[in-house]
């Protein structure tokens, strides 16, 4: 119920302010890794934001691409993809998550996925809510990476 209502009062404040992302990691596949500073939110364990996930190697887009258009493949268009819907693919170009973070679990969920296009036009959007089971965060990992960096903007000192 926290969750749902973490979840409620994100949307609520992102409609009336603008986005801040900061650029917090870069992975071994050139893609950056952003957190918007004006989605942070935090209540007790959970923090929640959007992060933003920016895929600059050819190959590791494509990869992520083909792997979206299979999960398409089979489950909504078992008999091939409408071309239409391929072209707009071949402009992928970012990924915005909504994470929650557990940090007395050390454990993070995915509850909403939004991928854009170069123009920043969304190509699809899946809503998870609390549905999405919440995974271990690895030490080192990308994840803990901006668990760390969204504990550092929820202190005391920088709300």
């Amino acid at each position: 119920m926290k969750a749902l209502l973490l979840v409620s009062l994100l949307f609520i404040s992102l409609s009336a302010s603008s986005q801040d992302w900061i650029k917090v990691a870069e992975d071994d596949k050139n893609s950056a890794i952003y957190i918007d500073k004006s989605s942070i939110r935090r209540e007790g364990n959970l923090i929640s934001s959007l992060v933003n996930i920016e895929y600059n190697d050819d190959e590791y887009k494509s990869e992520y691409v083909n792997e979206y258009l299979n999960l398409l493949k089979e489950h909504e268009y078992p008999n091939g993809i409408p071309q239409s819907i391929m072209m707009k693919w071949m402009k992928f170009k970012f990924t915005i998550y909504y994470m929650v973070y557990d940090t007395a679990n050390n454990q993070s969920r995915t509850s909403e996925i939004i991928n854009y296009d170069q123009n920043g036009v969304v190509l699809s959007r899946s809503e998870l809510g609390d549905a999405s089971k919440l995974q271990n965060i690895e030490q080192d990992s990308l994840d803990a990476i901006i668990l760390e960096e969204l504990v550092y903007y929820t202190s005391n000192s920088h709300n």
